[in-house]
């Protein structure tokens, strides 16, 4: 999470631990709205960003428990006013008429082992491969990150592309302007970056609901 800006996980942590403990379609253990992450890199760099602006760690904590219930709270209300206006799935929703049958699809393949997961000649031969070209990368100096690579593995194409892109015209900015200037403006260029993503999708959101709610009547 420090070198890269990404998180490294373990996939599939709570998959493996119910096929340990369950039969071939036994779904109820699987509908335990539990979530497992292997994700710790996230939490220390936010412990990090806390202390950086001279927070306490347990300060942040104690916003998350606040906030935590008034997602929940609201998270219902806005699910109710979007299904009021039109069944979901539907042409409506256009991204739950795509996403939600490839999820529905992977559930079943879990609970019923359609799919072979543990695959020990693919770990053994990848773990061989990324300390071989780790190996080969610090002998002769090459640009190559073992964490980066791990990180965009992970990583569906466009994301994986994106990121790339980006550290590229990163080091031709700081190649250009110098390593200083760079890590000393890149961080105001993100968060300013971000809001402006955040305000434009917030406005466009609040037209898009303001819109239908004129025309769509409750199905």
């Amino acid at each position: 999470m420090g070198e890269t800006g990404l998180s490294v996980q373990i996939p599939y942590v709570r998959e493996a631990f119910l096929i340990a403990f369950t039969e071939p379609g036994d779904v109820a253990a699987w509908m335990v709205p539990a979530k497992v992450t292997t994700g710790a890199g996230v939490i220390a760099h936010r412990i990090k960003v806390a202390l950086m602006l001279e927070m306490r760690p347990l300060d942040y904590f104690k916003a998350y428990a606040i906030t935590l219930p008034l997602v929940l709270l609201f998270s219902f209300i806005y699910l109710q006013f979007f299904w009021s206006m039109a069944p979901i799935p539907s042409a409506a929703y256009p991204w739950t008429v795509i996403t939600w049958p490839i999820g529905s699809l992977s559930f079943s393949m879990w609970v019923s082992r359609s799919i072979e997961v543990f695959k020990p000649d693919l770990i053994v031969i990848s773990t061989f491969l990324i300390f071989a070209a780790s190996l080969i990368a610090r002998r002769f100096n090459l640009p190559f990150s073992p964490i980066g690579f791990a990180a965009g593995a992970a990583l569906t194409p466009p994301f994986a592309i994106n990121y790339f892109l980006g550290a590229v015209v990163g080091k031709i900015i700081e190649r250009r302007y110098g390593k200083e200037y760079w890590e000393s403006v890149r961080a105001t260029l993100i968060a300013g970056l971000f809001c402006g993503i955040g305000l434009a999708l917030a406005l466009t959101v609040m037209l898009v609901m303001i819109s239908k709610s004129v025309w769509i009547l409750p199905f």
